[in-house]
């Protein structure tokens, strides 16, 4: 006897497989763009125009993805949750990401999708091969 929970996973639409296995890649990327360690006493800032460092690790562990269906199409996200990378409005995360009048943009949700598009494409695929 299979439990609910396989069924469900059993019986999702092969475009739902496709989108997690993107977003779930997309997500790993990311986090990997931001896993770089930032030496103790965390005083070697990223250049402006590359992925911040890791500092804490509240950015990497504030990433996540999600799929849902809207309209009847499915749907993929991956970013940042609300957490200790963003307050309400998400702007520690979004400073980051765009800058401030105050600090250069340090991107790592943009280029995980636009320099990473075949190997999210083949992800894609592999979801629609489950």
């Amino acid at each position: 006897m299979i439990s609910q929970a396989e069924l469900r996973r059993r019986l999702r639409r092969p475009e739902e497989r496709a989108m997690e296995q993107l977003v779930m890649t997309a997500e790993v990327i990311c986090k990997k763009l931001v896993n770089v360690s930032n030496p103790r006493p965390y005083t070697t800032p990223s250049a402006p125009g590359e992925p911040p460092r890791k500092r804490l690790g509240n950015l990497h562990n504030s990433i996540t993805f999600a799929v849902t269906i809207e309209g009847g199409e499915v749907v993929g996200y991956y970013g940042v949750r609300k957490g200790p990378a963003s307050d309400d409005k998400g702007h520690y995360a979004i400073d980051l990401e765009f800058g401030t009048s105050r600090m250069k943009a340090r991107p790592y949700l943009r280029p995980t999708f636009y320099n990473n598009k075949p190997k999210l494409g083949r992800a894609w695929k592999r979801g629609f091969k489950k």
